[in-house]
């Protein structure tokens, strides 16, 4: 949502190049988080601490794709870090920031063996199934009717 925002707000005040920076730059980050580019693990894990702190301070405005990655992935923090770009939405709007240090162990969606059979589960997070109506019974066939002749 903030990114269209910022979309409609340059366009109606006449910003037509930094709406085409800003978009250009936003779709570019965005699928650089969805590559399977690790470098971040290597200055999260850094042996200076300096560059280990940079790189922590920098995860908090620019979402990195270790972080991005956890988010498709199974473990606590999959819920988390869901923005593309800035991480400043998912720490200071949502409170959904995630900082990870290692690459996700396991991708997928289901993290409960009750949400293997439940697709209602899986997108509702509980069993809907007891609140959605019922299919009327059918009507019982008329029995045929006695004619005489």
């Amino acid at each position: 949502m903030p990114n269209y925002t910022f979309q409609l707000l340059c366009l109606y005040f006449g910003l037509v190049e930094v709406f085409l920076i800003g978009t250009a730059f936003k779709g570019l980050w965005a699928a650089h988080t969805h590559v399977n580019w690790n470098y971040d693990l290597y200055f999260h894990n850094h042996r200076w601490a300096w560059v280990r702190k940079t790189m922590w301070a920098l995860a908090h405005v620019l979402v990195f794709p270790t972080q991005h990655h956890h988010h498709h992935a199974r473990g606590p923090n999959s819920a988390r870090n869901v923005t593309s770009t800035l991480a400043i939405y998912d720490w200071l709007v949502f409170g959904t920031l995630a900082i990870e240090t290692s690459k996700p162990k396991v991708y997928g969606w289901r993290q409960k063996d009750p949400e293997a059979n439940s697709v209602l589960k899986r997108y509702f997070c509980w069993d809907v199934r007891p609140y959605v109506p019922k299919a009327p019974a059918p009507a019982p066939a008329p029995a045929p009717s006695q004619s005489s002749a």
